[in-house]
């Protein structure tokens, strides 16, 4: 975990201590063990979560408990692997790029849309191909430092 996440992760593990009315440090306790087994399927070390995945899905357990009528909240949170895929393949390359490209390998044009195991692949693939391209965006700006993109 980043240095941010360490400190939100307890910030998070006392606000559902009170949200469940833990107040003894054994029953808080139980509650953390609690959140690790419904967020990675089993006991876990704080310092062994990852900063990605990890995380998210200890989060997305913690929500659930102090704001369990807030769904969006909950979905966004599990969703977010994909949102960070989808962003990350943004930047990687030219929209109209990208969508050839899932084309070609998803046969679909609505890439945003895929899976997570399959944004995977398609992260993977832009980033092996695209590395030699210089994108003409990419020329424009470092000929002009005033452009923006």
């Amino acid at each position: 975990m980043t240095v941010e996440q360490h400190n939100l992760y307890f910030r998070l593990l006392d606000q559902a201590a009170v949200a469940s009315g833990e107040t003894t440090q054994n029953r808080r306790e139980d509650l953390r063990q609690r959140i690790h087994l419904a967020a990675f399927g089993g006991p876990k070390s704080a310092k062994a979560i990852n900063h990605l995945k990890d995380f998210d899905d200890f989060k997305a357990a913690v929500l659930a408990i102090i704001d369990p009528s807030n769904l969006n909240v909950q979905m966004r949170q599990a969703e977010m692997p994909t949102t960070r895929l989808v962003f990350a393949i943004r930047k990687l390359a030219p929209e109209a790029y990208i969508i050839a490209e899932a084309r070609r390998k998803f046969f679909t044009e609505d890439w945003a849309t895929l899976d997570e195991s399959s944004l995977t692949m398609l992260r993977n693939h832009i980033t092996k191909r695209a590395a030699g391209i210089r994108w003409p965006a990419q020329e424009v700006q470092s000929q002009d430092p005033d452009w923006n993109v």
